[in-house]
């Protein structure tokens, strides 16, 4: 059984953040250009605990994106941006996530915000602690 102490001392660890000054996109080169094809621009390519060897590519949001989360309340240090996996790519979605970069968590939307009749978008309260970031600078 895990104690308190090793919990808050889990919960502080650092995930890892890469810096990539070039224009090297490993293997997520199909998630990038179809996002940028929908004209977002690339923040990061990251990974939580939960989702394995999988990696998501994350996008700052546009014009229509910022009037759209308007209404989503943000603590310190939290932001929302648009993120591809390969599954969500297939489905043909780029959906909302809401990250905290400094405490390492992110957050997705809740099934009924992803829903069409949804009116304004919402974050589920559990957040998930991020494996590694990779913040992209030369794309």
């Amino acid at each position: 059984m895990t104690t308190y102490r090793e919990l808050q001392e889990s919960l502080n660890e650092k995930y890892e953040l890469y810096t990539d000054d070039s224009n090297a996109t490993w293997a997520e080169k199909d998630l990038i250009t179809f996002g940028q094809k929908q004209g977002y621009k690339v923040k990061s390519i990251l990974s939580t605990k939960e989702m394995g060897p999988k990696d998501m590519v994350v996008f700052e949001l546009n014009d229509y994106d910022k009037k759209e989360v308007s209404n989503v309340k943000l603590k310190s240090g939290e932001q929302v941006y648009r993120y591809l996996t390969q599954t969500v790519k297939n489905g043909g979605m780029i959906p909302y996530i809401k990250i905290n970069f400094d405490k390492g968590l992110v957050y997705y939307m809740t099934s009924e915000s992803m829903s069409d009749q949804a009116e304004s978008v919402a974050f589920e309260t559990k957040g998930s602690k991020i494996k590694y970031a990779r913040v992209l600078k030369g794309i």
